[in-house]
């Protein structure tokens, strides 16, 4: 019989959350402006657990692109004003984002975040040899389930939520985007004796799902609108005294976790 597997890579990726001051974009009501960017975290920090294995030798490991000198590596999250019209149509949507340096006050600080995703991959290493293939789980009876999941710190999400509709999109492999539900959200992979035309799994017998985040910020057309989160109703800062309390809620802020697992039961 073949052992229950688990396998989890928990990422505190945003390690730092940051009001972005004075300058360029920056927090302004009237004739008054913020303090300079405050960071809330010191160091970004990546844990990912060992892969395990069972005695036929299948292996199941995940990969993220959140990993040193990948794309998603070094992000901080930034809220800004993104506009100082408080009136606006887009201003409650606006002046999150991502970007992989301090944020000093200059247009060229939120190039990097365009354009910018999570990445995730689950692979399953067969033990062809010993016959212990992804169908021959599935006809003992397993499944195969991939989970992912974004948590936010209790102070930070009194003041910023998920878009609605915000989907991983799946891969050729994966064959499906899977919309998050509150940022979470699980996916059983199909029965591979029930998936026609499938091109899993490779010659060398191994299986590959694929997902990807959008988490880019659009430009100055579109005041800085996340594609991930906006703020929660009424909760972004109007004026100086909203904006303090703000400050003051989140002088101190754990760091963001995105959370990928995978199972075999």
């Amino acid at each position: 019989m073949m052992k229950r597997k688990f396998l989890a890579v928990f990422l505190p990726i945003i390690g730092t959350v940051a009001v972005v001051g004075s300058g360029f974009s920056a927090w302004y009501f009237g004739t008054s402006t913020s303090g300079a960017a405050k960071p809330f975290s010191d160091e970004i920090n990546v844990d990912i657990t060992q892969v395990v294995n069972n005695e036929g030798k299948t292996k199941l490991t995940i990969d993220t692109n959140a990993e040193k000198d990948e794309m998603f590596h070094g992000q901080d999250l930034y809220l800004d004003q993104g506009g100082s019209d408080v009136n606006g149509l887009n201003y409650e949507d606006s002046g999150i984002l991502f970007s992989n340096k301090a944020i000093t006050g200059q247009a060229s600080d939120y190039t990097a975040a365009n354009d910018l995703f999570f990445e995730f991959t689950v692979s399953l290493e067969e033990d062809v040899l010993n016959g212990l293939t992804l169908e021959r789980l599935y006809d003992a009876g397993m499944e195969l389930k991939i989970a992912f999941k974004i948590t936010l710190p209790e102070n930070l999400a009194q003041y910023i939520k998920f878009q609605d509709n915000v989907s991983l999109e799946g891969s050729v492999d994966a064959k499906q985007d899977l919309t998050l539900t509150n940022g979470k959200v699980e996916w059983t992979v199909p029965d591979p004796a029930g998936t026609a035309g499938s091109t899993n799994p490779t010659t060398s017998g191994t299986w590959k799902w694929t997902f990807r985040l959008d988490c880019s910020t659009t430009g100055t057309e579109n005041a800085y609108k996340n594609a991930l989160f906006t703020w929660v109703d009424t909760k972004k800062p109007t004026n100086m005294e909203t904006f303090t309390a703000m400050d003051t809620a989140l002088t101190t802020v754990s760091p963001i976790t995105f959370g990928v697992t995978a199972t075999i039961a």
